[in-house]
């Protein structure tokens, strides 16, 4: 801490407090400097932002939602399907493929309130049994 004497008007209190705030201040613009730094470094590397924006494309319920009972669905694009009545599939296709097989889900019933993400776009499904809310 710097200490002052004052042969002027100002107390020397008052002048200590006002050069000991200057070099606080000159101290923390430092540190600030030091910040500005860092945070125009991190700004500046992009690398691997990709993966982690957020793509509303995938966003459940974005489109609304359908119900479905047992039969065949096709020409529809769904990003999930949560079972309403315990379903059984024959068929599951994402993006015009059956993965039922793929994904373990031959001969599976699925309980009330299971949760069935596409992964990718849900092209159409056989519900055997049960009904599902598509969203």
């Amino acid at each position: 801490m710097a200490t002052v004497k004052s042969s002027s008007g100002w107390n020397a209190s008052t002048i200590n407090k006002f050069f000991n705030t200057i070099l606080g201040i000159s101290k923390n613009t430092e540190k600030l400097t030091n910040i500005e730094t860092t945070i125009s470094e991190v700004s500046t590397n992009t690398e691997g932002i990709s993966e982690i924006e957020i793509n509303t494309d995938v966003l459940a319920g974005s489109n609304g939602f359908m119900r479905y009972g047992t039969g065949t669905v096709s020409g529809v694009s769904h990003k999930v399907l949560v079972v309403q009545d315990a379903a059984e599939f024959s068929t599951f296709f994402v993006n015009g493929v059956d993965v039922l097989a793929a994904r373990g889900m031959s001969g599976v019933t699925f309980p009330t309130g299971a949760f069935l993400p596409g992964g990718q776009d849900i092209t159409g499904f056989t519900l055997t049994s049960g009904s599902v809310i598509a969203y």
